[in-house]
C-alpha cells in the first residue's frame, strides 16, 4: 500500500420526481397503467443537476481570452444598383492612438492602402452603366462616419445630398427597416446608440 488517498469526488444532488395526474376522462385502467409506467420511464430518463453555489461564482468570475485579431470597427459593402461591386472593405481603429475611429466614403480616388477613406472612384466595373458614373461623381466628398461614446455618427460633406440605408437607425426611430434617409448637405446624423455594426 502506498497510502494514497483516492481523489475526492464531488457529486451534485439529483432528483428524480414521478409526477401523477388526475385520471383522463374517457381512457380505461389499462390505458392510465401504461401512460403511467411511460411517465415513469420517462421521468427516470431526465437528470436535474443543479449548480451549486461555487459554480455560479466561478462562471461569473470567467471572461473570454483577449483577441489579438486587428479590430475593424466598420465594414463597408459597396453595391451598384442591385450588384455588389469590389470587396469588402475594412476600416481598422488603431486603439493605441487614443482617438475616434472615423472613415470617409467618397467619389474620389485614393490609396487602397488608406483604411480611413473608402474612395469609390477606385473600384471599377466593367458593367457600370452612365446613370451609376453621374451618380458617383455627385457623390463628391460624401460622408464622414465617425464613433463616439458608443455612438455612430453621419455626417454629410458633399454638396449633393446623400441617400442612405440604415436598419438599426430605422429601428431606434420606429422605422420601417428599409427606409432610405436623406441627408442634405453638411447634415449629421446619429445613427446608432450601441456601437453597433452599419448597414447601408
Amino acid at each position: 500500500m502506498s497510502g494514497k488517498q483516492p481523489p475526492k469526488q464531488s457529486f451534485h444532488p439529483i432528483k428524480n420526481e414521478i409526477i401523477e395526474s388526475e385520471p383522463i376522462p374517457g381512457t380505461s385502467t389499462t390505458n392510465l397503467q401504461n401512460l403511467t409506467d411511460l411517465r415513469i420511464r420517462n421521468s427516470l430518463n431526465t437528470i436535474l443537476i443543479q449548480p451549486n453555489n461555487q459554480d455560479v461564482l466561478a462562471s461569473s468570475q470567467m471572461r473570454p481570452p483577449k483577441s489579438d485579431l486587428t479590430n475593424f470597427w466598420c465594414l463597408v459593402y459597396y453595391y451598384e444598383m442591385n450588384e455588389r461591386v469590389g470587396e469588402v472593405f475594412k476600416s481598422e481603429w488603431k486603439q493605441e492612438l487614443n482617438e475616434n475611429p472615423q472613415l470617409i466614403i467618397d467619389g474620389g480616388v485614393c490609396a487602397s492602402a488608406e483604411n480611413t477613406r473608402f474612395c469609390l472612384g477606385v473600384i471599377g466595373n466593367i458593367n457600370r452603366n452612365p446613370f451609376v458614373t453621374k451618380v458617383g461623381r455627385s457623390i463628391g466628398k460624401g460622408i464622414r462616419l465617425n464613433q463616439k461614446d458608443e455612438n455612430i455618427y453621419l455626417e454629410s460633406l458633399s454638396d449633393s445630398a446623400v441617400f442612405v440605408q440604415c436598419p438599426l437607425f430605422a429601428r431606434k426611430n420606429g422605422d420601417e427597416l428599409a427606409t432610405v434617409y436623406r441627408l442634405k448637405a453638411s447634415d449629421a446624423s446619429t445613427s446608432s446608440s450601441n456601437g453597433s455594426s452599419i448597414f447601408f
